[in-house]
């Protein structure tokens, strides 16, 4: 643009000066967005950072996380997050510039829910000796307050941990061993193998 600016004086003489102005548009921002995880179990927490965010003509002026799980978007830059319930969810950042523009970047995240795992006896074995060896891990998001187990559904042994190793007697026949894993939220989680006794 080109602006003059003209002036006349009392004996009807004008004198101007102009000068050239550039007017650029504002260029949006260009979100970032990092996870300290892409999966973890239900009960995790997962802390997501926009601090990689930058503005080619001038500054971030706010940040704002919105973790997917219908839970209010947070303010600022970064933020941790716990995810209650199993799924795929979308965590999206939106950064805004000191001129209104804005942009957002997103990454997904894998809550999966919690489990045992049962390293002995293994599926399908047989058992030649009196008693069974069975060893188990209980995981999850939450704290691990008791694991727990059961052969053909009767309680034999529990741990106040998240792994539980015992012996146990067993008769012949086929057996169903079961490792039962409790989380500080009140779940219940299991897992189940068949053996024989001969």
């Amino acid at each position: 643009h080109s602006l003059i600016v003209k002036g006349w004086d009392a004996s009807g003489r004008n004198f101007m000066d102009s000068l050239s102005v550039n007017v650029v548009s504002n260029q949006p921002p260009t979100a970032a967005l990092s996870l300290s995880a892409s999966s973890l179990l239900v009960g995790g927490s997962v802390t997501a950072s926009t601090s990689g965010s930058s503005d080619p003509d001038g500054t971030i002026a706010s940040s704002s996380i919105n973790f997917g799980d219908g839970s209010a978007p947070v303010a600022g830059p970064g933020a941790s997050h716990q995810y209650k319930v199993a799924g795929t969810y979308t965590v999206t950042a939106t950064v805004t510039d000191n001129n209104g523009a804005s942009s957002s970047a997103s990454k997904t995240i894998s809550v999966n829910p919690q489990f045992v795992s049962v390293s002995s006896p293994l599926a399908g074995s047989t058992i030649t000796t009196s008693t069974v060896h069975v060893v188990g891990s209980a995981f999850s998001g939450y704290g691990v307050t008791l694991t727990q187990i059961y052969i053909d559904g009767a309680w034999k042994a529990n741990a106040n941990a998240s792994t539980i190793d015992a012996f146990l007697p067993l008769s012949v026949g086929t057996h169903r061993i079961t490792v039962q894993g409790w989380d500080a939220s009140g779940a219940i989680f299991k897992t189940s193998v068949s053996v024989t006794k001969k």
